[in-house]
C-alpha cells in the first residue's frame, strides 16, 4: 500500500492556517507577540511537513526481485515510490514557499504596523511639539504682556509720583514765597507803625511840654500879680484874695493859628480830642478803668489796622459783654472809634467801618493806634501812683 503523505493543499492550509487566527486572534502586526506567533506558525508548518513513517516493509535494492512478489511488481513499486517522492518533495517545496510567502506577508504587516505605529508616534509627538510650541508662545505673549503692563504701570506711577512731587515742591515754593511776603508785609507794616508811634509819642510830648510851659508861665504871672498886689496895698488889714485862676489854656490848633488844617490832621486832631476828653473824665477818677477801656480800644483799633480786608475786624458788636463793660460805659470811648472810621448801626446793633475809609484812610489807623497806647501808657502811670 502507498504510505500515507499529506495533501499539497493540506500542507500548505495547514501551514497558513496557525498563522492566520493567529493573526486573527493574537496581538497586532509589529509586537514582539506577533513576532513570536509568526515563530510558532513557521515552526508548527515545519513539523507538519516531515514525512511520515511508512509501513513496515522490506526494501529490496532495485532489480531485486522478492521471491513472492509477482512479475513486474517490484518496478511497479518503484516507479510508485519515485513518484511518491517526487510529490513529497514538491509538497515540501510548496509548504516551504508558502512558509516564506506568510513569513514575507507576516514581516509585510509587522512592517506596516511598525510604520504605522511610528507614523502615530511621529504624529504624537509633533503634535506635543506643536502643543508645546503654541503653549510655549502663549506663555511667552503673556509674560511679554504682563511686562508690558507692569512697565506701562510703573511709567504711569513715576509720572503721577514727579507730578505730585512737582506739585508739592511748587506749593512750597508758593507758601515760602507767601511766608516771605507776609513776612515783609508785617516787618513793614510793625516799621511804620512804630515810626508812626515814635513821631505821634514825640508830637504828644512835645504838646505836653508846651503846655506844662504854658501853666507854669501863667502860674509864675499869677504869683508876679499876686506879689505886686501886696506890695501896693501894704496898709490893708487883710490881702487881697488872688485872682481867680485863669482857664488852662490848651495847645492852639491849627485852626486858632489862621489856617485850614488838611484831612489827616483834622481825623487826628478828632482822635485827640476824643482822646482828651476820656482822660479828662476818667484819669483821676477811674484810671483802672480807663487803662481797661482804652487796652480794648487798642485791641480792636490794632487788629483792623492789622488786617484791614478781615470782615470779622471791620465790625464791633455792641450787644457782647467786653463792649458793655469796657467801652459803653466810658463817655469818649465811642468818639474814638467814630474817629476811626466806624459808625453805628443801629439796625445791626453793631460799630461797623466804612469800606471807602478802609481804601483811602486806613494806613492812618497806625497813627490813632499809637495815640492810644500813649494815653494808655498815662493811663498806666496814674494807675501805678495811686497804687
Amino acid at each position: 500500500p502507498a504510505p500515507m503523505v499529506p495533501s499539497r493543499t493540506g500542507a500548505a492550509a495547514s501551514a497558513a492556517q496557525p498563522l492566520a487566527q493567529r493573526q486573527r486572534s493574537g496581538p497586532g502586526p509589529g509586537s514582539p507577540a506577533a513576532a513570536t506567533a509568526a515563530d510558532d506558525a513557521r515552526g508548527s508548518a515545519a513539523r507538519q511537513q516531515l514525512p511520515r513513517a511508512a509501513p513496515s516493509r522490506v526494501v529490496r535494492p532495485y532489480g531485486m526481485v522478492s521471491p513472492y512478489s509477482a512479475p513486474g511488481q517490484e518496478a511497479a513499486t518503484h516507479e510508485a515510490q519515485e513518484a511518491d517522492r517526487r510529490r513529497k518533495q514538491q509538497e515540501a517545496k510548496e509548504a516551504e514557499e508558502a512558509i516564506l510567502a506568510a513569513e514575507r506577508e507576516a514581516a509585510k504587516a509587522r512592517a506596516a504596523a511598525e510604520q504605522q505605529a511610528a507614523e502615530r508616534q511621529a504624529a504624537f509627538e509633533q503634535a506635543e511639539r506643536q502643543a508645546a510650541f503654541e503653549r510655549a508662545e502663549r506663555e511667552a505673549a503673556e509674560r511679554e504682556t504682563a511686562a508690558r503692563q507692569a512697565a506701562a504701570q510703573r511709567e504711569l506711577e513715576e509720572r503721577r509720583a514727579a507730578e505730585q512731587a512737582a506739585a508739592a515742591r511748587e506749593a512750597e515754593r508758593e507758601r515760602r514765597a507767601a511766608a516771605l511776603q507776609r513776612a515783609e508785609l508785617e516787618q513793614r507794616a510793625a516799621a511804620m507803625e512804630q515810626a508812626e508811634r515814635e513821631r505821634r509819642a514825640a508830637e504828644i510830648e512835645q504838646a505836653e511840654r508846651e503846655r506844662a510851659a504854658v501853666e507854669q508861665a501863667q502860674r509864675e504871672r499869677r504869683a508876679a500879680a499876686i506879689e505886686q498886689a501886696a506890695r501896693a496895698q501894704p496898709t490893708l488889714p487883710q490881702p487881697a484874695e488872688p485872682p481867680a485862676e485863669a482857664p488852662r489854656q490848651e495847645l492852639p490848633s491849627a485852626a486858632a493859628r489862621g489856617r485850614t488844617p488838611p484831612p489827616g490832621e483834622r481825623e487826628a486832631d478828632e482822635v485827640v480830642k476824643a482822646l482828651v476828653a476820656l482822660r479828662r473824665g476818667y484819669l483821676e477818677a477811674d484810671p483802672a478803668g480807663l487803662a481797661t477801656c482804652l487796652q480794648t480800644l487798642k485791641t480792636l483799633i490794632g487788629n483792623l489796622a492789622r488786617n484791614p480786608q478781615d470782615p470779622k475786624f471791620q465790625r464791633v458788636r455792641c450787644d457782647t459783654g467786653a463792649f458793655r463793660s469796657k467801652i459803653a460805659p466810658f463817655d469818649g470811648a465811642t468818639a474814638v472809634l467814630k474817629a476811626c472810621g466806624f459808625s453805628e448801626q443801629e439796625e445791626e446793633g453793631a460799630w461797623v467801618v466804612d469800606p471807602a475809609y478802609i481804601k483811602s484812610k486806613g494806613p492812618r489807623l497806625f497813627d490813632a493806634l499809637a495815640k492810644v497806647e500813649v494815653m494808655l501808657n498815662q493811663a498806666q502811670a496814674a494807675m501805678q501812683r495811686g497804687s
